[in-house]
């Protein structure tokens, strides 16, 4: 008995195991063949569990069929279909609400998902080491691989036709703690995967934060990838090979106005991580265009072999995109511009250049790394259109535009190397212009306004920069350098209207400041200098040693301007300027200066030599008829304040050949003029020592003279419009004529009044006070000889001629009080007859005269002459009578008057009335022209009555009445003269 009880024992102790077993077989198939056993795995974490088939062999091992997940844990939504499943779990754990799964295996995986991303396919899912409890969950390995896949991210295909094999895990976490895609940064392993994605739903979740890039395109994607707690390792690749893809790139998030562009072509965007993640778009075969809302309106701006694009951030996560662009790269290869214009914005603002149309070669690069773009632009054409300063050119274009820096956020940029390479002519123009332009140095303030990369944010433009730009050319030929006049001031005594030329320059900017060199000449300029047209030799060395647009600052000295050519009157000229001092603030609008224009103020001091004077003209206004010729030496010694000429400045000409005009003369020879500034107006004083003065109508012998001054005074003196209200002195102290018959245009043609010869001084003296003038004029001939109506007189002759009340417009005068005298005039007649001693002396009470030629005179004569021999001759030889009355008729010391006209190429003497004691009266009104005499004669001598009319030569005799018959005459005033013949009428033809 005491046997059977160990065996006993030893039974119930081995069949206790058999027994649980079976109870656990019998509870737990049950329990997962029920609906309540189902129902247990919707509490927490609240999800639907459902299979078709499902049972447990050994205890924590359970084997499902057709199994369902769906439901959320801490706010993720998952869902997980497979054909079959094996689990094997701590059963323990679950009485304290803990899962602990060791190893899940699911086979034929038909989706599952995660949030937003779906997954479908045939594949196979390992789980091990899942744990879950209290909202915490982790996994020591996760093994996913499916064939023939699709992945969505809700309604958008990821990718399709996929081979996914994933090897990862899961660091413990706390789901609710972590939302979204924060969960991620738990997660390690690797991927490996191919099938076929669109590049946009693959890569812009990633390029999120680049607002100015997007990616689209589908091809084959494949990947293998590498991930430690949601970073992804050096050594994955990411890349989607396509016969099409295309790149949005919007210039507007860095650059006001700038456009939106469509890159399209073949090629592949690889994404591999090394020390940086980098992203690699490579296309062939590109075409770039104008993004419009209207696809149909897109307009290709540039086309080629190929277009490469890089990006690279320091980090790629799975949980968010890239927060920060390290560095970006474009490369354009061998690609053609469309339409040059595109890039004309992109221009540094040290090149004179605007880009108006036209296809051009590019090639060029651009780098963008911590906010610095760095890289360079090759562009090249054949018949591009651009605008060099005004001018519109068309021809060949090479331009190298190397970006050293450009500084995104401090709005710098530095383009040290530029080079411009132009040919190209204007649309009338044969001979093409060309210019190479180069910016040695080139570092200034960006005239584009950049945005800042990382915050859209526009660049203070008021911070301090220090700005350096060299700007060098060397040859560059231009066609016609008319297309340089407008960039002259206003001002300028140069102006440039056609021409070929070449210049050389190097001009450095240095902040807000400029200087350097210009040079320009050419062999055939058209133009004006100093207000006179010329063609021909033209050589200009501009020396900018300070410029400052701000301040509106100009410093030229040490310029030089060389002209040699012909002027319209085909006399060559030679001037040569060059600017000792020239030192100008304001005056003109200045570019770069947003202030008005300020007056004009500084120093200019010019030295030169000068073939043409007729500069100074401008500033001598009309009415005084002084105007200066000539060439010689030219200093200026100018100061200005406010837009005025300063008090004391100065303008020297000095000249051996100076030639000045006024009234109707002119005058020429050695002299200096000097205009120097008063407060108020200005003086002018010409002197010279010797000269020679003429008509300015007469081309004949000058006459000799010494010392002739003007000097005038202006009341008001202006830039633009040159002095005004002028009192002018003119002075000629000695002026001899060597023959007086210089003189006889000035007497009326043909009336029988003639000066034979002599030499004469003269002395002139003329006060000009705006149109009114006022002078002197004495002539001394000690040896003159003149003819009267055939009778002729030597002797000594002097005229004093006073002029008051004059007329500049009409050269109108008073000569009231002037004077003439003759004495010691030997008076020969027609007949040989000789009266030596004889004298005359000729007053003008009042009168006035016309400056002109013939002069014109109406004035009241008084005369006292030795006798009348003079006059009784000029009647008598009229009549032709005998020699007993001219010698009854001629009495000594006789006085007179009479009224004097002359004019209408006549001399008219009308009530003349000559005296002598009570014995002789003479009475007459006579005119006179081409020796003609007409008119009546009244003699008494004594007792003896006579009238003579006189026509023509002929004569009549009055006896009776004769005072009464002389009385009922006409004045000479109204005597009719026969026309003046001329010697075309004087001739006398006979034919038979």
């Amino acid at each position: 008995m005491t046997r059977a009880r160990p065996l006993k024992a030893l039974l119930w102790l081995g069949l206790t195991p058999v027994v649980l077993y079976g109870i656990y077989l019998i509870a737990a198939n049950a329990l997962l063949a029920s609906a309540w056993g189902r129902a247990q795995f919707d509490h927490a974490p609240r999800l639907t569990v459902e299979w078709q088939h499902a049972w447990t062999v050994v205890p924590g091992r359970v084997e499902v069929t057709q199994l369902r997940l769906s439901g959320s844990a801490a706010e993720r939504d998952v869902t997980l279909a497979a054909e079959r499943a094996t689990l094997n779990l701590a059963l323990v754990p679950l009485l304290h609400r803990e899962i602990r799964v060791h190893v899940l295996e699911a086979e034929r995986v038909r989706h599952a998902s995660l949030d937003a991303y779906r997954l479908a396919g045939k594949g196979t899912l390992r789980l091990a080491g899942v744990h879950w409890h209290a909202g915490e969950i982790g996994a020591d390995s996760i093994a996913l691989a499916l064939e023939d896949g699709i992945i969505r991210h809700g309604d958008r295909v990821l990718a399709q036709a996929v081979a996914l094999n994933a090897e990862l895990r899961l660091a413990p976490l706390i789901l609710a703690e972590h939302p979204g895609g924060e969960a991620t940064r738990f997660l390690s392993g690797t991927l490996a995967l191919a099938g076929r994605s669109d590049a946009y739903d693959v890569f812009s979740p990633y390029l999120a934060a680049l607002d100015w890039l997007a990616i689209d395109g589908s091809g084959d994607l494949t990947g293998n990838i590498a991930i430690e707690r949601g970073e992804v390792l050096p050594g994955s690749r990411l890349r989607l090979n396509s016969p099409r893809l295309s790149v949005r790139l919007d210039e507007r998030h860095w650059l006001e106005g700038g456009s939106r562009y469509r890159i399209e072509g073949s090629g592949a965007i690889e994404a591999e991580v090394a020390q940086r993640a980098r992203l690699t778009l490579e296309l062939d075969q590109v075409v770039m265009s104008e993004a419009m809302t209207d696809t149909a309106s897109q307009r290709p701006v540039i086309g080629g072999d190929g277009f490469r694009l890089t990006l690279e951030t320091p980090v790629l996560r799975l949980d968010a995109p890239p927060d920060t662009l390290q560095r970006a790269e474009l490369q354009w290869r061998n690609v053609e511009a469309q339409d040059v214009a595109s890039f004309d914005h992109y221009l540094p603002a040290p090149v004179p250049l605007t880009l108006l149309g036209g296809s051009a070669r590019l090639e060029g690069n651009l780098t963008y790394a911590d906010q610095r773009l760095t890289g360079g632009l090759d562009l090249t054409g054949d018949a591009i259109s651009v605008r060099l300063g005004e001018q519109p050119l068309r021809g060949r274009l090479d331009l190298h535009l190397p970006i050293v820096e450009l500084d995104i956020g401090e709005d710098s940029v530095d383009v040290s190397g530029t080079r411009l390479h132009l040919e190209a002519a204007a649309s009338s123009e044969e001979a093409p212009l060309s210019a190479l332009l180069e910016l040695p140095v080139a570092r200034f303030r960006s005239p584009l306004n950049w945005r800042k990369l990382d915050d859209g944010a526009q660049a203070d433009a008021e911070s301090e920069l220090a700005t350096r730009v060299e700007v060098e050319w060397r040859d560059a030929r231009f066609p016609d350098v008319a297309v340089l006049d407008g960039y002259l001031p206003s001002s300028s005594p140069l102006r440039l209207h056609g021409g070929r030329a070449s210049s050389d320059g190097r001009l450095l900017f240095a902040g807000e400041r400029a200087q350097g060199r210009v040079t320009l000449s050419g062999d055939a300029i058209e133009g004006r200098l100093l207000q006179e047209a010329f063609n021909g030799e033209l050589d200009l060395t501009l020396e900018l040693r300070d410029l400052h647009p701000a301040s509106q600052r100009l410093d030229l000295s040490g310029s030089r301007l060389t002209v040699k050519a012909s002027t319209n009157s085909a006399e060559p000229v030679q001037t040569q300027l060059v600017a000792r001092q020239a030192r100008l603030q304001g005056g003109r609008d200045w570019p770069g200066s947003d202030t008005p224009a300020r007056p004009l103020s500084g120093t200019l001091r010019l030295d030169g030599l000068l073939d043409r004077l007729d500069f100074i003209n401008a500033f001598l206004p009309a009415e005084h008829g002084v105007t200066i010729q000539g060439g010689g030496r030219l200093s200026t010694d100018l100061r200005f304040a406010d837009g005025d000429i300063v008090a004391g400045s100065e303008l020297r000409l000095h000249s051996d050949r100076l030639a000045t005009r006024f009234l109707h003369y002119e005058a020429f020879g050695d002299g200096s003029l000097i205009l120097t500034t008063t407060d108020p107006g200005a003086e002018l004083h010409l002197s010279m020592p010797r000269f020679g003065l003429r008509r300015q109508a007469d081309a004949g012998a000058l006459i000799e003279g010494r010392l002739l001054e003007i000097r005038s005074q202006a009341r008001h003196l202006d830039m633009s419009q040159g002095l005004s209200e002028l009192n002018t002195r003119i002075e000629i102290p000695y002026l001899v004529a060597p023959d007086l018959a210089a003189f006889n245009d000035y007497l009326p043609p043909g009336s029988t009044l003639e000066l034979l010869a002599g030499q004469a001084r003269l002395a002139l003296q003329l006060q000009l006070e705006g149109m009114r003038a006022q002078g002197r004029l004495e002539l001394h001939a000690p040896e003159a000889r003149l003819a009267v109506h055939k009778q002729t007189l030597d002797g000594t002759l002097h005229l004093d001629t006073r002029l008051t009340d004059g007329h500049l417009d009409t050269l109108d005068f008073d000569i009231s009080g002037s004077r003439l005298s003759l004495d010691g005039v030997r008076l020969t007649d027609a007949a040989g007859n000789l009266s030596r001693g004889w004298w005359a002396r000729l007053t003008l009470p009042e009168g006035r005269l016309r400056w002109e030629t013939p002069l014109t005179l109406d004035a009241r004569l008084e005369l006292a002459m030795r006798d009348s021999g003079l006059l009784v001759n000029l009647l008598v030889d009229a009549a032709r009578e005998r020699r007993w009355l001219r010698k009854r008729l001629t009495l000594g010391e006789v006085q007179g008057e009479a009224r004097v006209i002359l004019g209408d190429n006549s001399v008219r003497l009308e009530n003349l009335d000559v005296r002598g004691g009570d014995r002789l009266e003479l009475l007459a009104n006579l005119a006179l022209r081409d020796s003609r005499l007409v008119g009546r004669a009244f003699a008494r001598y004594g007792p003896l009555r006579l009238g003579i009319g006189i026509d023509d030569g002929g004569r009549r005799w009055q006896l009776r009445n004769a005072r009464a018959w002389y009385a009922s005459g006409r004045p000479a005033s109204e005597l009719v003269l026969p026309e003046s013949e001329t010697w075309f009428d004087s001739l006398r033809l006979e034919t038979d």
